[in-house]
Protein backbone atom coordinates (compact mmCIF):
# COMPACT_ATOMS: atom_id res chain seq x y z
CA UNK A 1 0.00 0.00 0.00
CA UNK A 2 1.17 3.59 -0.36
CA UNK A 3 2.96 4.66 2.80
CA UNK A 4 0.53 7.04 4.54
CA UNK A 5 3.29 9.48 5.45
CA UNK A 6 4.45 9.75 1.85
CA UNK A 7 1.01 9.99 0.29
CA UNK A 8 -0.15 13.01 2.30
CA UNK A 9 2.54 15.44 1.19
CA UNK A 10 1.14 18.76 0.02
CA UNK A 11 2.04 20.31 -3.35
CA UNK A 12 3.44 23.80 -2.79
CA UNK A 13 5.01 26.29 -5.22
CA UNK A 14 7.97 28.24 -3.91
CA UNK A 15 9.82 30.66 -6.19
CA UNK A 16 8.20 29.05 -9.23
CA UNK A 17 9.26 25.49 -8.33
CA UNK A 18 6.88 22.77 -7.19
CA UNK A 19 7.65 20.95 -3.94
CA UNK A 20 5.82 18.22 -2.08
CA UNK A 21 6.03 18.95 1.61
CA UNK A 22 5.07 17.31 4.87
CA UNK A 23 5.63 19.21 8.08
CA UNK A 24 5.16 22.68 9.43
CA UNK A 25 6.73 26.10 9.60
CA UNK A 26 7.55 27.46 13.03
CA UNK A 27 7.13 31.12 12.18
CA UNK A 28 3.48 31.15 11.09
CA UNK A 29 2.36 27.69 12.14
CA UNK A 30 1.60 26.69 8.53
CA UNK A 31 1.04 22.94 8.22
CA UNK A 32 1.81 21.05 5.00
CA UNK A 33 -0.21 17.86 4.59
CA UNK A 34 -2.99 16.43 6.76
CA UNK A 35 -2.26 12.92 8.00
CA UNK A 36 -5.59 12.57 9.79
CA UNK A 37 -7.77 13.46 6.77
CA UNK A 38 -8.58 10.07 5.32
CA UNK A 39 -10.06 9.66 1.86
CA UNK A 40 -9.50 9.47 -1.86
CA UNK A 41 -6.71 11.38 -3.56
CA UNK A 42 -6.17 11.77 -7.29
CA UNK A 43 -2.59 11.99 -8.55
CA UNK A 44 -0.38 11.37 -11.54
CA UNK A 45 2.16 8.59 -11.17
CA UNK A 46 4.76 8.39 -13.92
CA UNK A 47 2.38 10.30 -16.19
CA UNK A 48 -0.62 8.08 -15.45
CA UNK A 49 -3.68 9.10 -13.41
CA UNK A 50 -3.92 7.12 -10.18
CA UNK A 51 -6.58 6.99 -7.48
CA UNK A 52 -5.17 6.53 -3.97
CA UNK A 53 -7.08 6.00 -0.75
CA UNK A 54 -5.32 7.45 2.28
CA UNK A 55 -5.79 5.72 5.62
CA UNK A 56 -3.91 6.39 8.85
CA UNK A 57 -1.83 3.61 10.35
CA UNK A 58 -4.35 3.55 13.20
CA UNK A 59 -7.12 2.69 10.72
CA UNK A 60 -5.02 0.09 8.88
CA UNK A 61 -3.87 -1.66 12.06
CA UNK A 62 -7.34 -1.43 13.59
CA UNK A 63 -8.83 -3.05 10.47
CA UNK A 64 -6.26 -5.86 10.61
CA UNK A 65 -7.03 -6.55 14.29
CA UNK A 66 -10.82 -6.19 13.91
CA UNK A 67 -10.80 -8.81 11.15
CA UNK A 68 -8.87 -11.25 13.32
CA UNK A 69 -5.53 -11.09 11.53
CA UNK A 70 -2.16 -10.89 13.19
CA UNK A 71 0.77 -8.88 11.87
CA UNK A 72 3.75 -11.11 11.10
CA UNK A 73 5.97 -8.48 9.48
CA UNK A 74 6.04 -4.91 8.20
CA UNK A 75 8.43 -3.23 5.74
CA UNK A 76 8.87 0.40 4.71
CA UNK A 77 9.89 0.02 1.07
CA UNK A 78 12.84 2.00 -0.25
CA UNK A 79 14.91 2.13 -3.41
CA UNK A 80 17.50 -0.57 -3.86
CA UNK A 81 21.13 0.30 -4.68
CA UNK A 82 20.58 -0.94 -8.26
CA UNK A 83 17.98 1.82 -8.77
CA UNK A 84 20.78 4.39 -8.49
CA UNK A 85 22.06 3.29 -11.92
CA UNK A 86 18.61 3.53 -13.50
CA UNK A 87 17.38 6.91 -12.24
CA UNK A 88 19.64 8.88 -9.89
CA UNK A 89 17.09 11.62 -9.11
CA UNK A 90 14.36 9.19 -8.10
CA UNK A 91 16.89 7.07 -6.23
CA UNK A 92 17.84 10.09 -4.10
CA UNK A 93 14.18 10.62 -3.24
CA UNK A 94 13.02 7.06 -2.73
CA UNK A 95 16.06 5.88 -0.79
CA UNK A 96 15.16 8.42 1.93
CA UNK A 97 11.35 8.54 1.79
CA UNK A 98 9.13 5.47 2.22
CA UNK A 99 6.78 5.51 -0.77
CA UNK A 100 5.18 2.14 -0.06
CA UNK A 101 4.83 -0.23 2.83
CA UNK A 102 4.14 -3.94 2.92
CA UNK A 103 2.31 -5.91 5.54
CA UNK A 104 2.53 -9.65 6.10
CA UNK A 105 -0.58 -10.74 7.95
CA UNK A 106 -2.12 -14.08 8.82
CA UNK A 107 -5.61 -15.06 9.90
CA UNK A 108 -5.60 -16.08 13.57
Amino acid sequence: MPNPLFSIREKVKIAGKEYRLLGHSRDKGRVFGDYFKEGTRYENWSGQPVIKVHRTLQTVIGTIIKNKFEILDYVDAKATPNAKKIDLVRYKIYSKLPTFCSWKVQKK
